[in-house]
């Protein structure tokens, strides 16, 4: 048994087992002492007294106490590979993302888990079957029930934020301005499921969702601009693992669903394409639509060397 660790001048004790503290954390001192320590590794009987994690789901970043003026005078945190571990919503608020983004990623965090336990129940709960004429046809991009479903899930969980004013749906004929919110900023357009098709297959599947600043009072004008005026990006995927991939305006960060806690836990920070790759990816099902450009592309890359 490992014995525990005693506060010089009082009786605060910390088992030895537990996980060590950045010696940062020495600054704040007991009421009446300090732990006796290595000069590098002073700990404090106030400081969290989280246990060693296997998946280190709290770093020495994560464990301060700090108030909440402290907070906003603090620089910014480290880059998003030392976050490694913490979770998105620990990492929008320590990226400095505004208040009304904060809210709306955990709006889409919300409706990426219930989405998610939809999919994996879909083929006991028969969400897989076609709705209307689609039903009795071969057309395997008729809507699903699975769509609808998922359709709902998401606008619900946008609508409950309170911070977006207008949304629109691949699953829906017209743009929908949320009631009570005609001035709140923030423009929303998804795909609730992409690849609907392929889940009587068990593929993948995932929601595509892009974030626009609101420019005025025409909903369809606001759901029209071009992708370069996004203000926010996110995607989510339903597969062995559930992940949610987002911007915020700053960088690509990847982050995966522990079910056990239920919180999205940053895993992939700062994801890029090489300037270079050994392989391209296109449709080529789709070959008969593409423009002349992809088409010399796709010569190209036929091309063996010589």
């Amino acid at each position: 048994m490992l014995a525990p660790s005693q506060c010089s001048g009082c009786a605060h004790t910390r088992p030895s087992n537990l996980a060590p503290v950045n010696s940062a954390l020495a600054t704040r001192p007991c009421r009446r002492g300090i732990l006796p320590s290595k000069p590098s590794l002073q700990i404090s009987c106030l400081a969290p007294l989280f246990p060693a994690h296997p998946l280190k789901l709290w770093t020495a970043k994560s464990v301060g106490r700090v108030t909440a003026s402290a907070m906003a005078q603090a620089p910014m945190q480290p880059g998003a590979e030392e976050q490694r571990g913490v979770t998105m919503n620990q990492f929008l608020t320590w990226s400095g993302a505004p208040a009304q983004m904060i809210l709306l990623m955990q709006a889409l965090q919300t409706a990426t888990k219930i989405i998610a336990s939809k999919v994996a129940s879909a083929g006991v709960e028969g969400l897989g079957d076609k709705l209307g004429a689609g039903a009795d046809s071969g057309d395997r991009d008729a809507q699903k029930k699975l769509d609808v479903v998922a359709n709902e899930v998401l606008k619900t969980a946008l609508a409950a934020s309170n911070v977006v004013g207008v949304m629109a749906s691949e699953e829906d004929d017209e743009p929908c301005i949320v009631d009570g919110q005609d001035s709140s900023k923030h423009v929303v357009v998804f795909d609730p499921l992409d690849g609907s098709s392929n889940i009587a297959a068990s593929i993948p599947t995932g929601t595509i969702v892009g974030v626009y600043a609101r420019k005025g009072e025409d909903a369809a004008q606001d759901v029209l601009q071009p992708g370069e005026q996004q203000v926010a990006a996110a995607y989510s995927l339903y597969s062995s693992a559930t992940m949610m991939v987002i911007s915020v305006g700053s960088g690509t960060h990847g982050f995966t669903l522990l079910p056990t806690i239920g919180e999205f836990i940053l895993t992939h920070p700062n994801i890029s394409i090489p300037a270079r790759g050994q392989m391209y990816s296109l449709n080529d099902a789709r070959q008969h639509d593409w423009p002349a450009g992809k088409l010399h592309l796709k010569a190209l890359c036929s091309c063996k060397s010589a």
